[in-house]
């Protein structure tokens, strides 16, 4: 489930300074596709371990951006 992008979107990364804003809501959007990955499939052992380990990104995502900005 990784995310391609071009070469060009990649210097473009690069060469601006990050906004942190605009980066924690395309993690977070990430993590929802994910989510919604999950719930459609099968239940199964390995759904399970997938739905935990991104349940643990979003949980920890959210932890740094209070850290940051406050609750």
């Amino acid at each position: 489930m990784g995310m391609v992008i071009s070469l060009e979107e990649h210097r473009m990364r690069r060469r601006r300074p990050p906004d942190p804003l605009q980066e924690f809501g395309s993690v977070f959007d990430g993590l929802m596709q994910a989510m919604d990955l999950i719930e459609k499939a099968p239940p199964c052992p390995a759904t399970s371990a997938a739905y935990k380990a991104v349940y643990g990104a979003c949980e920890k995502l959210l932890a740094r951006e209070k850290r940051f900005y406050g609750e």
